[in-house]
């Protein structure tokens, strides 16, 4: 009989020791097994996250790259703010940096180029000018530079006005031409009368003398020529 309640007393000890045990290792477990877990699920989504940050950091440059506005490369910077420091990083931003200069260099000249449209002078055309030679992008340089060209100053409007009177004052057809010089000797030419030379009129001989005949007159069939004297 002892020995039964010996044991029985043996197997209640033992399951006490059983939770007790149990008790023990499941609040340790929780206070420093469960902290370690938790550091490390963070560290891996912020990895995650940061890889998630680079990539489409790198997606928004190009993007900036292709269509440059300001909108574009906000929207890169924000993104590469973001971005844990690396060599990537500073690369991008080199690239993005490049974008910001030539995205100003744009604004400076279309600015430039708004001001000599509204207020047309040697001095506003000449700014405009080297803004636009800054220019990167060959098809908004050509777009301003064709803009340029087409604003005409005051006294380059009044110099091709006087220059065009000019022009038409000084040019003839060539029918008037022909007429005028065709028609100008008829109008100076002055019909002259056919020259006529003296003669000198026969000399009178006295009654008594012959006059002798010349041929002339026998053509003539004169007979006056010769006087017959009684």
């Amino acid at each position: 009989m002892k020995h039964v309640k010996t044991e029985r007393l043996f197997l209640i000890l033992s399951l006490l020791m059983i939770v007790v045990a149990s008790g023990i290792y499941f609040t340790f477990a929780r206070n420093y097994m469960g902290k370690p877990l938790s550091n490390v699920n963070q560290k891996q989504t912020s990895q995650v996250k940061k890889t998630n940050y680079l990539s489409k950091a790198i997606e928004a440059v190009r993007l900036a790259e292709e269509k440059p506005s300001s909108e574009s490369i906000d929207t890169a910077q924000k993104l590469l703010d973001k971005v844990k420091k690396s060599e990537t990083k500073l690369s991008l931003q080199d690239r993005l940096d490049k974008l910001k200069k030539n995205l100003s260099i744009e604004k400076e000249a279309l600015k430039k180029l708004e001001e000599a449209e509204k207020n047309p002078s040697a001095e506003t055309k000449e700014a405009a000018q080297k803004a636009i030679d800054k220019v990167k992008d060959e098809k908004k340089k050509a777009d301003y530079q064709s803009r340029l060209d087409a604003i005409t100053l005051p006294e380059e409007t009044a110099e091709t006005a006087e220059t065009e009177a000019q022009t038409d004052t000084a040019t003839v057809t060539p029918d008037a031409g022909a007429t005028y010089t065709e028609q100008a000797p008829a109008e100076a030419y002055v019909p002259q009368a056919p020259a006529v030379e003296p003669t000198t009129p026969p000399a009178v001989s006295d009654p008594g003398t012959a006059i002798p005949s010349t041929p002339s007159d026998n053509a003539g069939g004169s007979t006056d020529g010769g006087a017959t004297t009684n």
